[in-house]
Parts: C-alpha cells; structure tokens; sequence
C-alpha cells in the first residue's frame, strides 16, 4: 500500500505524513495545525495549549481565524505578520502558489481545520488537495478540491 501511495504522491508535498501531528483535545484541530506549521518553519513548535492561550482560547471552544491570526501574527507566535484569512476558496491556483512556495496553509471546514500540504493538478479532471488530518490519529488524506469553507494563508 505504501508504495502505491507513493506513486500517487506528486512533488509538489511539503510536509509528509509522517510529520502530521495529532490533536491533543477536541477543541485543538487549530492549535495543532498551528504547531504542526510552525514546526515546519521553525523545527519545533510551543504545545497546543500554549498556542490555545496565545489564540486566547477559552475550553472548550474551538478557535476562529481571527483568534488564529493571533498567533500566526504574533512576535510571541510564528511571528509571520502578513497572514490572512480568506473565505475565497474558488481558485485551486491560490493553493498552488501557497504549496510551490513552499507554505503550507490551515485548511478549514465548518466543524474542521487541518493542513494543506500539497496538491494533485489533473487539468480539466478533478484535482486534489493534500492534507495532514490532525484529528484523533493524526493522519494525512487526498480531498477532492471544492471541500473547503476558509483557509488561513501562513506568511
């Protein structure tokens, strides 16, 4: 099974699955893709529940982008100041540029947030999207492109 995996695997992958992290409590999905990027830009990442504080979280409530921003923004979080959020998520070339520069970007449904870590192009065919799931295992799974409600763009 790995190795068809890996066949289907394209280069365009920035984080692999063996890196995905899993999230601590139900109300972490945010606080662990935001461990989970900032390990990828830093080496290590603070605990979920230090960034659920910096995030001015509130158990046992999730976290919204703008509380995400916190941290994404802060000199005390990643520290990456031009991070946004946008719920337009028509354009499969918004996550391309993201994926190909080498960012990968908190993907969120209306009860989810996970990591987009990659892409599949198929052209006129349906493309995919990559993510690292953090729920309970923590593991990583192709999504048709289309699933998404918002994103927060990590820069």
């Amino acid at each position: 099974m790995k190795l068809l995996l890996q066949a289907f695997v394209n280069p365009y992958l920035i984080i692999r699955e063996q890196d995905t992290l899993k999230q601590g409590l139900k109300q972490y999905c945010v606080p662990a893709s935001a461990a989970m990027i900032t390990a990828y830009y830093k080496g290590s990442s603070p605990s979920q529940s230090s960034i659920y504080k910096t995030m001015q979280g509130v158990a046992p409530h999730g976290i919204d982008n703008s509380r995400a921003l916190l941290y994404y923004k802060s000199s005390n979080g990643l520290n990456k100041p031009n991070s946004f959020s946008s719920f337009d998520v028509r354009y499969f070339a918004d996550i391309r540029n993201e994926i190909d520069n080498n960012r990968p970007l908190q993907s969120n449904t209306a009860t989810h947030d996970r990591v987009c870590v990659g892409y599949q192009y198929n052209g006129l065919l349906t493309s995919y999207l990559r993510f690292n799931n953090l729920w309970t295992i923590g593991h990583s799974d192709w999504e048709a492109f289309g699933s998404e409600s918002d994103r927060i763009y990590v820069k």
